[in-house]
């Protein structure tokens, strides 16, 4: 991928020939991770395929709009957000969270360290469900995809000050929810 990254920021401008060649390495790098993040912001996971091909079809039509001076996961996670937030609009669907099926496989380990780990996986789920989608999203990014409060910044137009003080409050309160299901 850095191969990528660092044609794009060379030339500036992509070449008609290099186009299938960087999206391909962009389908590579960023198809799982926008499944996964597409199922878990939205909860529609029997559209989250279609959704998913459609996701990237703006990407690859509009990677000559791509600028070098911002992180690629950060314009790509925002053209899926947008996506995700539009077809929610026109479908009038409210998000709501559900496990993804990898989720499910057994960790390496006894049946009680899978147990109490999907006890808390479950427990944890729960909580982020009923966050507002902003929250939902901001912890998403923060916790799963452990990117940085800026590229976070860029992506929800939240300012940084203000997501590192969220993220800390959905800490909190998870903390609070988890003592309080023992």
């Amino acid at each position: 991928m850095n191969r990528i990254l660092e044609k794009l920021r060379t030339f500036g401008l992509l070449l008609k020939q290099d186009r299938d060649g960087i999206f391909d390495g962009i389908w590579n790098e960023y198809s799982k991770k926008l499944l996964y993040f597409i199922k878990k912001i939205s909860g529609n996971v029997s559209d989250a395929e279609d959704m998913l091909q459609e996701i990237m079809l703006k990407i690859y039509e509009n990677l000559d709009r791509y600028s070098p001076e911002y992180a690629l996961s950060t314009w790509i996670y925002t053209i899926a957000r947008n996506h995700c937030r539009d077809s929610f609009r026109k479908r009038k669907i409210e998000s709501v969270q559900i496990p993804d099926e990898e989720e499910l496989v057994s960790p390496a380990g006894s049946p009680e360290v899978y147990a109490v780990s999907n006890d808390l996986r479950e427990r944890t789920e729960r909580f982020l469900s009923r966050l507002p989608d902003t929250d939902r999203e901001i912890a998403f990014f923060r916790f799963y995809e452990e990117m940085p409060y800026g590229e976070i910044s860029g992506i929800t137009g939240v300012p940084v000050g203000s997501l590192k003080s969220k993220v800390h409050d959905i800490r909190k309160k998870l903390k609070v929810y988890l003592e309080g299901e023992k």
